[in-house]
C-alpha cells in the first residue's frame, strides 16, 4: 500500500485530500474496479446497435438505455464494485490499520475515499453518458445547440446524483456488513420493483426520484400502472437523493468511528 502522505497532525481538508489522492490511484486500477470499466461500456456497446438501426426511435430509445441501463444496471452495479470496497476490500487484505495508525481523524478518512469513489465512478459512468448521447442524438448543430447541451448537462447531473446516493449506501453497506452482496441483491430487488410498490413505499426507492430528472421524460404505461409511475417534482428530487446522500455518508462516518480491527474476525 502506498505511504500516507501525512506525518503530522495536518488540517482536516489536507488530510481529505492526501486521501483522495492515494484513494484515486488505487481505485483507478483494474483489479479494483475492472468491472466498473466493464459496466460502463455496457450501455455504450447498446448505443452503438441501436444507432445503426435506421428503422428504430433514437429519441425514443434514449430513456430506455439511459434510465433502464445506465442508471438501472450500470450505475448501480458499478458504484456497487467501486464503494462497498473501499472500506471492506482493505479490511481483508490487513491493510486498513495503515490509515488507522496514522496521524489521522477518522472523518477525513472516509470523506477522502469517498470522494475519490465519486469522481471515478463519474467520470466512469459521465462518460459513458456523454457517449450515448452523442450516439443516439449526434452531436449538436443546427439552430438548437444550446438545447443539446442543456439536455447533456441534465444527464450528467442526474448520472451524478446516482453516483452520489448509490455510494453513500454502499459505502454503508461495506463498513456495516462483512458479505456485503445481500444487501446489495436485496436493495437491487427493491430497486427493480420499486414500480410496483404503494405510492407511499416507491419514496423510499432511488430510482424513483432519478426518473424525474432525466433530460426525456420517461414514457407513462397506460392502464393501472400509470398512476404508480408518476414521478415526483425534479427539485423535491434533487433534495432527496443529496439528504439519502448525507445520511449514508453521516451513519457511515459514525461506524468508522467505532469500528475496531480484527482480521481474525473476516
Amino acid at each position: 500500500m502506498d505511504a500516507l502522505p501525512v506525518a503530522s497532525p495536518a488540517p482536516f481538508v489536507h488530510q481529505v485530500g492526501a486521501v483522495f489522492r492515494i484513494e484515486v490511484v488505487r481505485i483507478m486500477r483494474p483489479r479494483h474496479s475492472l468491472p466498473a470499466f466493464l459496466l460502463a461500456a455496457l450501455p455504450v456497446g447498446v448505443a452503438v446497435v441501436v444507432s445503426t438501426q435506421v428503422t428504430l426511435d433514437r429519441g425514443g430509445a434514449f430513456p430506455a438505455v439511459f434510465y433502464n441501463l445506465l442508471l438501472g444496471v450500470t450505475v448501480f452495479f458499478g458504484c456497487a464494485f467501486i464503494f462497498t470496497k473501499l472500506f471492506r476490500s482493505e479490511i481483508l487484505e490487513r491493510t486498513l490499520h495503515y490509515y488507522l495508525l496514522a496521524p489521522i481523524h477518522r472523518d477525513a478518512l472516509l470523506l477522502g475515499k469517498y470522494a475519490a469513489g465519486v469522481v471515478v465512478s463519474w467520470v466512469l459512468f459521465g462518460g459513458a453518458t456523454v457517449l450515448a448521447c452523442v450516439l443516439l442524438f449526434g452531436l449538436p448543430g443546427g439552430a438548437m445547440p444550446w438545447e443539446w447541451m442543456a439536455s447533456l448537462l441534465q444527464d450528467l447531473g442526474t448520472t451524478l446524483l446516482a453516483c452520489l446516493a448509490y455510494g453513500a449506501v454502499f459505502l454503508l453497506f461495506g463498513l456495516l456488513f462483512a458479505n456485503p452482496i445481500l444487501p446489495v441483491a436485496g436493495l437491487l430487488a427493491w430497486e427493480g420493483l420499486h414500480f410496483l410498490l404503494p405510492p407511499t413505499l416507491q419514496a423510499l426507492s432511488v430510482r424513483y426520484y432519478l426518473g424525474a430528472l432525466t433530460s426525456v421524460p420517461l414514457p407513462v404505461p397506460d392502464g393501472p400502472f400509470a398512476i404508480l409511475a408518476r414521478s415526483p417534482l425534479p427539485w423535491v428530487s434533487m433534495l432527496t437523493l443529496l439528504a439519502l446522500t448525507v445520511a449514508g455518508i453521516a451513519l457511515a462516518a459514525w461506524r468508522l468511528r467505532r469500528l475496531e480491527i480484527r482480521y481474525t474476525d473476516d
